[in-house]
């Protein structure tokens, strides 16, 4: 029987860049985390972050390490979904050029 991991997310590396960009929400910026030292967070809202660090890497990689961790964890294929936000909550044009990327 094979084992399929259906609630898996990826990002792309223009996604995140177009974030890093952005002065309003959602954006990524840097900030200084006590316990991790610098990482970039997600930011939806000014109360609200998601860190994110070592987890974006992760994200971004949809070959090696991440079949790599299917090995490992017996898993045989994955169902892809892109992470929040995705390019529907941009204009018409900056969702359309990101979704294509």
């Amino acid at each position: 029987m094979k084992r399929i991991a259906i609630e898996e997310h990826f990002d792309t590396k223009e996604s995140v860049n177009f974030l890093r960009l952005r002065t309003d929400y959602p954006k990524v910026e840097a900030i200084q985390d006590p316990k991790r030292g610098r990482v970039e967070v997600m930011r939806y809202s000014p109360e609200y972050r998601s860190l994110r660090g070592p987890v974006l890497d992760k994200l971004l990689d949809i070959a090696e390490l991440r079949l790599k961790e299917m090995d490992e964890a017996g898993i045989d294929v994955q169902v892809l979904s892109l992470v929040a936000p995705g390019p529907d909550v941009f204009d018409a044009a900056t969702g359309t050029s990101l979704a294509r990327k």
